[in-house]
This record gives C-alpha cells, structure tokens and sequence, in this order.
C-alpha cells in the first residue's frame, strides 16, 4: 500500500485478485475431476525416480508396495 492509497481502493484490489481470479481457478479446479496423473502423462516407469525424490524429500524410505499419499484421499 502505498502513501494517498484509499481503503476502499485497496480493498477493490485484494477483491480482484482473491475474490474474482483466484476464486474462479478454485472453482474450476473443484468443479472439474481431472486424474492428473494421466492428463500430465506420467507413466509407472518413472515411479522409482519418484519414490527415490520422496524418500529424500521426506526423510524415510518407501516399501515397493506402500503408496505415496499426497493429498489424504486421492
């Protein structure tokens, strides 16, 4: 905010961004279930690089078997 910067003029500006733009990538997100596994074309043959990213990420090794949840749900 700058100096001679109304209120109201920045509460139009946080309403823009959050209330009209981002809000409308939310709802297009939600509205629509894409597997984005498949739209992005990830293919099983990368999943031990993956499982080797996210064991270094995470800090503990993964089972050949065990599944990697990422978002609880999915």
């Amino acid at each position: 905010m700058e100096r001679g910067d109304s209120l109201a003029e920045v509460t139009d500006v946080l309403h823009a961004v959050f209330g009209e733009q981002l809000c409308r990538l939310y709802q297009a997100r939600t509205l629509e279930q894409t597997n984005l596994l498949e739209h992005y074309q990830f293919a099983s043959k990368w999943a031990p690089g993956i499982r080797k990213r996210m064991s270094s990420i995470l800090g503990r090794s993964f089972g050949e078997e065990e599944s990697i949840e990422v978002v609880e749900g999915w």
